[in-house]
């Protein structure tokens, strides 16, 4: 306010707007100051709050380079490099120890903080599901700080435990408490799905002369494969735990281009 040399509390609106924010910072600015205004107009400061049929702005949803769909060619290029090692260094900590990881995060769809957050007990060989029902959630952005949180949409939902999930999931659960993650870390921690990403997953694209991509690319692939490949809207929802709307907003662009016209 002492910047804007505020004469008015009516003027607030319009010097907000004259701000070059992003709709993130103008959104939190004015709740600041809806709130500070709602504070005034209680204690009788002021008559009314002047900001109270401004309406937040909206984000435009910008699909980044990073996360544009993967074709299923290279899907499998990345697996097998990961598989067997095509570009590891270490022997002590060979790539094909996290290729159970990559490879569910592409069949599955699954955020990254679920399959981060995978527990044995969710993994339900007799009823042949995966239930999916909490994230790991980082704290503060630490890589190591975590607790549990319900997941994006805040339901459970449960995904078809195919036979090549069941045989890559079953040496990872075999021996464990119900209560431990399903993948775990050398050292037997959680995985850190950030550090992965950068020492592995972009190194192991670069090689293979793929385009730069975020690790959430799995689920967009996902995304795009299932509608591809003729699912329909609600059940491409429904593995995804999106709503059909979110679906066909930023799922539902093709992997491949048309090469035909639809015939009369």
């Amino acid at each position: 306010m002492n910047k804007w040399q505020l004469k008015s509390c009516k003027d607030v609106s319009n010097l907000l707007e004259k701000e070059t924010f992003t709709a993130y910072t103008y959104n939190r600015r004015l709740a600041v100051f809806k709130n500070f205004f709602n504070w005034l107009q209680q204690n009788n400061y002021i008559p009314d709050n002047p900001l109270t049929d401004i309406r937040n702005k909206k984000y435009k949803k910008i699909l980044r380079k990073e996360r544009l769909s993967m074709t299923s060619e290279e899907v499998k290029l990345f697996l097998d490099a990961i598989k067997n090692n095509k570009f590891s260094k270490s022997k002590q900590y060979p790539h094909s120890y996290y290729h159970p990881f990559f490879y569910f995060m592409f069949r599955t769809g699954a955020r990254n903080l679920e399959a981060v957050g995978l527990v044995v007990k969710n993994v339900n060989y007799s009823r042949k599901v995966i239930v999916i029902d909490k994230v790991l959630a980082r704290i503060g952005g630490k890589p190591y700080a975590r607790h549990w949180k319900a997941t994006k949409t805040d339901k459970p939902r449960e995904l078809p435990l195919t036979d090549d999930l069941s045989a890559l999931l079953k040496p990872l659960t075999d021996g464990k408490k119900p209560d431990d993650l399903v993948f775990q870390s050398f050292r037997g921690n959680h995985m850190n799905d950030r550090r992965l990403q950068h020492n592995i997953f972009y190194p192991v694209l670069k090689k293979l002369g793929i385009e730069k991509r975020d690790l959430y690319v799995a689920r967009h692939s996902f995304g795009s494969r299932t509608l591809e490949q003729g699912m329909t809207l609600l059940q491409t929802s429904e593995l995804m735990g999106n709503s059909p709307g979110t679906v066909l907003k930023h799922y539902a662009h093709l992997i491949y281009k048309p090469e035909k016209l639809p015939e009369f």
